[in-house]
C-alpha cells in the first residue's frame, strides 16, 4: 500500500508582457517607492526603496537584487474597504 499523497499539478496565469523589469545598474525608484524587486537568492518580493539603504531586502538578507518594477494600482472595486 502506497500512502503517498501526489500534489496537484500547478496552473500559472499567462505572464503579463507589457510589463517589464528595470536593471538596477540603468536606474533606481524615486525615494520611498514601494515596488517589486527580483533577487538572486529568493526571487521576487515586495521592498520598500530608499536612497540611503537602498532596497530593504538587500540589508536584511543579503539579497543582490537586480531589477525592480513599480506596482500596479490597486484594484477599484465597491467590495473593497476605503
Amino acid at each position: 500500500m502506497n500512502n503517498q499523497k501526489t500534489m496537484p499539478e500547478l496552473k500559472l496565469l499567462p505572464v503579463m508582457e507589457d510589463i517589464e523589469w528595470i536593471s538596477v545598474s540603468d536606474r533606481l525608484p524615486e525615494p520611498q517607492t514601494m515596488c517589486l524587486v527580483y533577487g538572486k537568492r529568493s526571487g521576487i518580493q515586495t521592498c520598500n526603496f530608499t536612497p540611503k539603504s537602498r532596497f530593504a531586502v538587500d540589508i536584511l538578507y543579503n539579497e543582490g537584487v537586480t531589477h525592480w518594477m513599480i506596482l500596479p494600482k490597486p484594484p477599484v472595486s465597491s467590495g473593497l474597504p476605503q
